[in-house]
């Protein structure tokens, strides 16, 4: 649990914010406050007025302001229950601007983070990620790093929908794709989140699982996973679908992601054909709605391959 920073600072008297400094190895003029109505701010405290007029994203939740007599931004969470993801925002916030020599450029640092927070929000984010859903966000990132960015380059991107809460995780031409992690033990289990993951019609479907064992040190995390994917996708027209879809999924970088690490294994990879453990469509009644199951993994093995990745690719996206 993250402690909070603003637990320590006492509500304050009208009209004035009681402050404390948020970083001391931050060279710019970042506080932590709180106001009279007992709200949650960050300060940043300018030594010169900017250059041009300052335009400033509205932000759900969080109100957004620049004082010009004082030389002032400031953020206020208009919600407490909601600390959690303010104090990540914020800490993005001090993090981006650390590198900033100069106010000229942290002023459009600090502007443009604040538009993908903007962007982010406006999905309807209301809290960070839980660990099942960081889990299931680096299947689908290591799917597209390891396997379909090799064989058919940055335009692998295009193929991801697991974002867009699509049946199924990835539609590489035909051929469809559901990522699934799983905890090493002695029975494993996939979770079947809906029945329609393992419903295909025509389309051949195959399902890639991931084993992911959590580690205190070394390992990968979804920070360093994502920034490893934009460091391949950097230059090209891609990498913007890339930032939007994540997005989508409801992920921007936090401090907070950082300490889930994890071990993975080569993937297994899955042929949904007749016989695999699965509820087929037949058999789920009209009206029930909301069903998952979870199969076990070593009743799947009989349907493992070895993709002919080669082959496949020959098929240009």
């Amino acid at each position: 649990m993250n402690e909070n920073p603003w637990s320590p600072l006492k509500v304050s008297a009208p009209e004035n914010v009681e402050l404390r400094r948020a970083d001391p190895t931050q060279p710019h003029n970042f506080f932590w406050g709180r106001n009279s109505a007992g709200h949650y701010l960050l300060v940043l405290q300018l030594r010169d007025a900017p250059d041009e007029p300052v335009h400033l994203h509205s932000l759900r939740g969080i109100t957004v302001e620049y004082f010009d007599a004082a030389k002032e931004f400031r953020l206020t969470l208009r919600n407490g229950d909601n600390w959690e993801l303010f104090h990540s925002l914020c800490q993005d916030l001090l993090r981006s601007t650390s590198g900033q020599p100069d106010e000229t450029h942290l002023i459009p640092t600090l502007l443009g983070r604040l538009e993908r927070w903007q962007k982010l929000l406006s999905h309807g984010v209301d809290r960070l990620l839980g660990e099942m859903e960081i889990r299931g966000l680096i299947g689908e990132l290591l799917f597209l790093k390891q396997e379909l960015i090799p064989h058919y380059g940055p335009a692998a991107v295009t193929t991801w929908h697991g974002p867009e809460r699509k049946p199924q995780d990835f539609l590489v031409r035909h051929r469809l794709f559901e990522v699934k992690t799983y905890q090493a033990g002695s029975y494993p289990t996939l979770v079947i989140s809906s029945p329609e993951q393992l419903w295909a019609d025509q389309n051949p479907l195959f399902v890639v699982a991931y084993s992911l064992a959590k580690v205190s040190n070394g390992g990968l995390n979804l920070p360093d996973l994502v920034d490893e994917l934009m460091a391949l996708l950097n230059g090209t027209v891609y990498a913007e679908e890339f930032e939007s879809k994540l997005l989508t999924a409801k992920y921007i970088r936090t401090p907070e992601y950082e300490e889930y690490r994890y071990e993975a294994s080569t993937p297994t990879v899955l042929e949904v054909s007749d016989g695999f453990p699965r509820l087929l469509q037949d058999v789920v009644p009209a009206g029930v709605e909301a069903l998952a199951y979870s199969i076990r993994l070593d009743a799947c093995m009989p349907f493992a391959i070895k993709p002919t990745w080669a082959t496949w690719a020959a098929e240009q996206l």
